[in-house]
Order: structure tokens, then sequence, then C-alpha cells
């Protein structure tokens, strides 16, 4: 039993360090049930995942969708976390509007944020405003479409 858990702990350790950075995002919006994406890349390797929770049990994924995606769109991701202490609010919960936490990994460590309902022509809104846009662009099923053109609203 103890090497079948070493095992699957090596396993576990060697599959982390292949993403060599990575950036989820997680929302939390007033009148729709939470999701969160996920971008990851490894050199040239990069992709999406998508994830739409149920409104009742936040634990439970009721659609779920992965796509890749090119490089240059991470490296423009990668530019807002260079000064992502600028991302984080003090206060991050209001009752109409939208939370928005993130982590982003990488070869130094993790960087975490969160800020609520960015105002137009801040950096949060246009991280916010580029996540959106890629998810719209790459996530071709009508459940993301449907719930995305929603989240959508939260940026006007």
């Amino acid at each position: 039993m103890k090497i079948l858990v070493l095992y699957f702990l090596l396993v576990f350790l060697l599959i982390s360090d292949c993403i060599a950075q990575k950036l989820e995002m997680k929302f939390f919006p007033a009148s729709l049930t939470n999701s969160i994406s996920i971008f990851s890349c490894n050199g040239d390797s990069c992709g999406i995942q998508f994830n739409i929770y149920d409104h009742d049990d936040s634990s439970k994924i009721i659609w779920s969708e992965s796509k890749r995606i090119p490089s240059d769109i991470f490296k423009e991701f990668e530019l807002f976390m260079k000064d992502v202490e600028n991302l984080c609010d003090k206060n991050v919960f209001g009752f109409d509007g939208i939370t928005i936490k993130g982590k982003y990994f990488d070869t130094t460590g993790i960087k975490q944020f969160k800020f609520w309902s960015p105002l137009k022509r801040t950096r949060k809104y246009e991280l916010f405003k580029m996540t959106i846009g890629t998810l719209r662009k790459y996530m071709e099923s009508k459940n993301s479409k449907a719930y995305l053109r929603r989240l959508k609203s939260y940026l006007d």
C-alpha cells in the first residue's frame, strides 16, 4: 500500500512540473452560477479548461469544455500577472456584481488576486474583458456560449 501511495505521489509531482504556467480565474457572478477558467501553458502547448458549476452545489460541475489555444494568447495574460498585486481589492463582495478570484502559477511560485466588479478603463476590467473574449472565441458549445453571453453582461 505504501508503495502505491508513493507511486501516485511521484506521478502527481511529475505531472505538476509539466505545466510550466497556469492561470485560474474563478467567477462568482451575483445572478449566475459560478464558473472557472483554467489557462495552462507548457512551452508552445497551451489550452483552456472551462467549467460551469451547479447553482446549489458549487462542487458539482454541470458543464465542462476544453480547447487548445495559441501560445501568444497566454503571453498576453502573462503581462497582467507581472503586476498582479495591483489586481487585488480589499472589498471583494457585493450584492449585485461579480467577484473574480485568481491564481497564477509559474516557476517562481503562486500569485493570487481577487477583485469585485471591475470599473472600465482599469487593468482589472481589461483582464476580465480579455478573459471573456478569449473564452467566447474558443468555447464552441451552446452551453458555454449561453453562459459566457450572460457573463459578458458584467462588463457593461
